[in-house]
C-alpha cells in the first residue's frame, strides 16, 4: 500500500511541475504564508514563462516590494522549493496602472 501512496505524490508532483495555471493557484493560495505583511498590500495577477506578476495597491507598499525584490524573491523560491518550482523573476504593477 505504501508504494502505490508514493507513486501517486509522484505522479501529482510531476503534473504540478507542468501545470502552470495549478502553481500559480499554489502561490495564490499561500500568498500570505509567503510574504507576510506584504501579502495585505498586493496580490498575484500571473505567473509565466519563470515571471511572477504582482499587482500592489499603492505606491507605498510598491517601493518597499521594490526595494526588497531580492528577498522577497528569495522567500517565494523558499516556499515553492517544495513543489519543485523555481521564480527567475518578479514584476510589479501598481494597482490603476497598466503597460
Amino acid at each position: 500500500m505504501k508504494l502505490s501512496i508514493h507513486k501517486l505524490f509522484d505522479i501529482v508532483q510531476e503534473e504540478f511541475q507542468k501545470n502552470i495555471p495549478m502553481q500559480e493557484a499554489f502561490i495564490r493560495v499561500h500568498w500570505e504564508k509567503i510574504i507576510g505583511k506584504y501579502s495585505r498590500y498586493s496580490e498575484v495577477l500571473w505567473f509565466r514563462d519563470g515571471k511572477l506578476c504582482i499587482k500592489v495597491y499603492n505606491s507605498m507598499a510598491l517601493q518597499h516590494m521594490y526595494m526588497n525584490k531580492n528577498k522577497i524573491l528569495n522567500q517565494i523560491n523558499e516556499y515553492m522549493k517544495i513543489k519543485k518550482v523555481e521564480i527567475e523573476d518578479v514584476k510589479y504593477i501598481l494597482e490603476g496602472k497598466h503597460e
